[in-house]
């Protein structure tokens, strides 16, 4: 199709708006099956700051929201499958970052917790509604516009499938924080 429009700027349009349409379609579908599968692992040694690096290089940030990265070289390696962790933080850093709005701040950081590794998310945008906290990882609740609530039930299920944990906790000075711990120690 994009072949054919050339020229025509209104067909260009709405060729790019189908083109978006396919990825958002295809985006839904995939995060649906990664939900029912349930593939083996892949474990290997990781290092968190090399996963988190890859995925926040994919995630889209408005100019006027930062992103902090802190403490993450110091954390030991964690056993686990690299894609889906890159999976599961870029989800929590993309909610973080359309929870600020077009301007705002997202901070990553990890913490060493004995035998767990910690790695905290967390935004300064106006944090989760009280109305949701109870299903806030559940499939399908959301409270985007266009959202369609998988991303968090799917950050659940790899915390989970790696032994580890998710939890929600409310920030006194206003945002959201989400804490992910993994046990720590290599394959």
């Amino acid at each position: 199709l994009k072949g054919r429009t050339l020229g025509d700027e209104r067909a260009e349009k709405h060729v790019a708006r189908i083109g978006e349409q396919v990825a958002l379609a295809n985006k839904i579908v995939t995060d649906l099956l990664d939900m029912i599968r349930d593939r083996p692992l892949t474990r290997e040694p990781i290092e968190l700051h090399e996963v988190i690096g890859v995925a926040l290089a994919d995630v889209r940030d408005p100019p006027g929201v930062r992103i902090v990265v802190e403490s993450l070289e110091a954390l030991p390696p964690v056993a686990g499958d690299r894609g889906q962790l890159r999976q599961l933080f870029f989800n929590l850093v993309q909610n973080a970052v359309q929870a600020c709005g077009e301007t705002g701040q997202v901070r990553v950081r990890g913490v060493k917790e004995g035998g767990v590794v910690a790695v905290v998310v967390e935004d300064n945008g106006p944090g989760v509604d009280t109305a949701i906290l109870r299903r806030l990882f559940e499939p399908l609740v959301t409270t985007k516009e266009n959202g369609v609530g998988l991303g968090l039930a799917l950050v659940k299920r790899i915390a989970e499938r790696h032994h580890g944990s998710v939890g929600y906790e409310p920030r006194n000075e206003g945002g959201a924080r989400f804490v992910v711990r993994l046990p720590a120690g290599s394959a």
